[in-house]
């Protein structure tokens, strides 16, 4: 099967390396390049380190 993933993201790059296991004909697109500053997980904000509800998973991903 041929898939497009949209967004580069930690959850776009995870489904597209999955699929791609998986036999699946992968591409993907973002706007930005891949390791750019902006996205939710860098910096300080880290939107996805912060979903985490306890101190302990948190601190896993520091």
């Amino acid at each position: 099967m041929n898939v497009a993933v949209v967004g580069a993201g930690i959850h776009g790059l995870s489904a597209a390396r999955r699929l791609a296991e998986t036999g699946h004909r992968t591409v993907l697109f973002d706007p930005r390049p891949i390791g750019h500053g902006q996205g939710s997980s860098h910096g300080p904000s880290r939107i996805v380190r912060r979903a985490y509800p306890d101190a302990y998973h948190t601190a896993l991903m520091t």
